[in-house]
């Protein structure tokens, strides 16, 4: 069998890494959309419970803006 030109190889390796990567790109993407539909349907909860938005907020890592937005979106999702 014939020897792999060293520059292939060293494409070859970057590849096998870019695959690599992009696979756990791609799981923490979907981790990332599950997390987020949780924290949207826990929001309601926390609301009702008399939490203020902004505590909310800080406990769950985003900001205020976020939420709103998400809200929003929910909103209009489920309309």
């Amino acid at each position: 069998m014939d020897e792999i030109p060293p520059e292939i190889r060293a494409r070859r390796e970057i590849e096998d890494q870019a695959l690599l990567l992009g696979a756990e790109r791609r799981n923490l993407e979907s981790g990332l959309t599950v997390n987020t539909q949780r924290i949207i349907d826990l929001m309601p909860q926390a609301l009702a419970a008399g939490m203020p938005l902004d505590g909310f907020a800080k406990l769950v890592g985003v900001s205020r803006q976020t939420l709103y937005r998400w809200q929003e979106v929910a909103r209009r999702l489920n309309a």
